[in-house]
């Protein structure tokens, strides 16, 4: 898992009581089942604080696009909270606090390339070469993570594959030679437009191109920046969403 410059941007300020939380997008919740909201409920209860915070959310990653926008901004949410009012709380327990919220959210504690296994909370630092050109494309609809995983189907017990990965990436070709997701088939037949973005990123010169996560965003990857942007705008004329962005 590797950071991208694509990113949300979250305000914090204190307030009276309880968690005052607004956002961007008007189609995401704001009560307590977001998971920003109930991030800072839980370094709060942690911390047995009875401070209020008011919270505020400017989207850019799309909602249910397999880029780990939500939890990216729960794991903001509890660095934020934390250093607003300088909760003396260690690493062990705010890894706890953010596996308890989701798999994914202890990655982007980090805030850097990691060879995450397990569920996602057994991370290791792993070099990945900052400003690889990416495009992100993504169909205007999003997918929901559980209906890929139910589509994949796998039975319970599985063969343990061997990492294969080399020590680092270091560029767009050492990056291509080890694309793969499992999750790629399922959400193609659930949503076949995912294969006509692949096939779009390789005919706008992509060196490689795969599905981000459980989709339906793919990433593009390109030699240069002007390519992934020209792609992103070829993109936009097909009412497709999409970012020109590089590892960061």
């Amino acid at each position: 898992m590797a950071p991208i410059s694509l990113f949300d941007r979250l305000h914090f300020e204190p307030a009276d009581n309880g968690i005052d939380f607004s956002c961007s997008d008007p189609t995401l919740p704001t009560d307590g089942t977001n998971l920003v909201v109930k991030a800072a409920k839980a370094l709060l209860e942690e911390a047995g604080s009875t401070q209020g915070v008011k919270i505020h959310l400017e989207k850019q990653i799309p909602a249910a696009a397999g880029m780990g926008g939500g939890s990216s901004d729960a794991a903001a949410t509890l660095l934020g909270v934390r250093d607003l009012f300088g909760i003396d709380i260690d690493n062990r327990k705010l890894h706890e606090l953010a596996l308890g919220l989701g798999a994914d959210i202890p990655f982007f504690l980090k805030q850097s390339a990691c060879l995450a296994e397990g569920i996602g909370e057994e991370l290791t630092p792993y070099n990945v070469k900052a400003g690889i050109a990416l495009a992100l494309v993504k169909p205007r609809q999003g997918l929901a993570t559980p209906e890929v995983y139910r589509a994949l189907n796998w039975p319970l017990t599985q063969k343990v594959k061997l990492n294969k990965l080399p020590p680092s990436i270091g560029g767009p070709e050492s990056a291509c030679a080890v694309l793969c997701n499992d999750l790629e088939a399922p959400a193609m037949r659930l949503m076949p437009q995912i294969s006509e973005c692949k096939g779009f990123l390789r005919e706008q010169g992509a060196v490689g191109a795969l599905m981000s996560g459980s989709g339906p965003t793919v990433f593009g990857i390109f030699e240069e920046r002007k390519q992934a942007e020209a792609a992103c705008v070829a993109a936009t004329e097909r009412d497709w969403w999409s970012f020109a962005c590089n590892t960061a």
